[in-house]
């Protein structure tokens, strides 16, 4: 999903005297219509784990040809790569650095509390304890699979809430959330103050895309737990969608505050002070996330954005032309880069990078070709 943002507003007076040659049809027709044109930054937005953001206005549905100031046609390119940011904590590559810290977490919490069966002296608990603790080595050795058979088997002996904790713990190593939630569900049922369950099932249902399931869990869990920065972060996402800007921003405060090295953190509340409107804060934490990783293309796109809304162009020039060097293919930033030429008064450099956004599938640089490129 493509969102946009920071309204830019461009009257068109001043469009036109700046632009030269303009036709007395032109002239007439503009005079005719609306006497502004709006132009909104392009921001790199958040998009659901493991999804890759799409454009709005599919370019498929276009239903005239394009052609840019050289006269040729556009033939924008549908599958080309579209350069996001990872607001949600969680995506189905493994080398993601928020995937290794929910299996550092999901590990942690196999490997905490003492055996639940320690008082039980029955040869059925005692059997049920010799799987368990097995199990348990097993995760510790990555034999996950091997883990969860031995849960199930201490399972088939004695129900446990820890036992039914620990395997969906397993479950959810290995993304098959829907029985990691069963099991956390079975958990609470036997022991309902179990609050990583509930932290686990907020993660489950996120994931699953039961959105408001996994708020209702998550904020459970953070009544009683505020030292856990992941939950933070996935609480963020989830209002982030909802668009209650403000409350993503409260937590990723709390985010930065607890781990000042999470990731992503300062590229994503930047972009939620960008949302309310709060630029220089905006660039602020962008040049933050970019102390910390020069090369975050989004950083940079993101802040030239704000640069050029507070009228700082060639800071924001800078921060593109590094965006687009970092990333060929990122849409956003050449259409922005478009944008800050314009202002600059270079209308055929601002009509080839609105060509090239258009052409990596950014929807919204067409209407800028039509109205100032023709």
């Amino acid at each position: 999903m493509y969102m946009k943002n920071v309204l830019l507003i461009l009257v068109l007076a001043i469009v036109f005297f700046s632009c030269s040659n303009a036709s007395s049809d032109k002239k007439s027709s503009t005079q005719s219509g609306k006497t502004a044109a709006t132009s909104q930054n392009t921001v790199s937005q958040p998009a659901p784990a493991g999804q890759q953001q799409s454009n709005s206005g599919a370019v498929n549905n276009v239903q005239q040809p394009v052609y840019g100031a050289n006269g040729q046609k556009i033939v924008p390119n549908p599958n080309a790569p579209h350069q996001v940011v990872n607001v949600y904590p969680v995506n189905n590559n493994g080398n993601n650095p928020n995937q290794k810290m929910l299996n550092a977490f999901s590990s942690n919490a196999i490997n905490s509390s003492s055996s639940p069966f320690k008082s039980q002296k029955d040869p059925k608990s005692q059997q049920a304890e010799k799987y368990y603790l097995s199990a348990i080595q097993k995760a510790k050795n990555k034999d996950v699979n091997g883990a969860i058979g031995d849960f199930t088997q201490s399972l088939n002996l004695v129900k446990n809430a820890y036992t039914y904790s620990k395997r969906g713990f397993c479950y959810l190593q290995l993304q098959d959330y829907n029985n990691a939630l069963n099991d956390f569900n079975e958990a609470l049922k036997l022991k309902s103050d179990l609050n990583n369950a509930y932290f686990s099932k907020g993660i489950c249902e996120f994931e699953m895309k039961n959105f408001s399931d996994a708020e209702k869990d998550l904020a459970k869990f953070l009544e009683k737990d505020k030292k856990t920065a992941m939950a933070y972060n996935y609480m963020a996402g989830l209002k982030f969608m909802r668009k209650d800007y403000e409350g993503a921003l409260k937590d990723y405060n709390e985010v930065a505050q607890l781990d000042i090295n999470y990731p992503n953190v300062y590229t994503n509340r930047g972009m939620m002070r960008h949302y309310l409107n709060d630029l220089k804060g905006a660039v602020s934490d962008y040049s933050e996330a970019l102390k910390r990783n020069p090369d975050n293309a989004t950083a940079l796109n993101n802040r030239g954005a704000a640069r050029m809304t507070l009228g700082d162009y060639q800071s924001a020039l800078t921060d593109l032309n590094r965006a687009i060097a970092l990333n060929g293919s990122y849409s956003d930033a050449y259409d922005n880069r478009g944008k800050v030429k314009y202002k600059m008064g270079d209308q055929k450099g601002a009509c080839d990078d609105w060509n090239k956004a258009y052409s990596l599938g950014l929807q919204s640089s067409r209407d800028l070709i039509m109205k100032f490129c023709k």
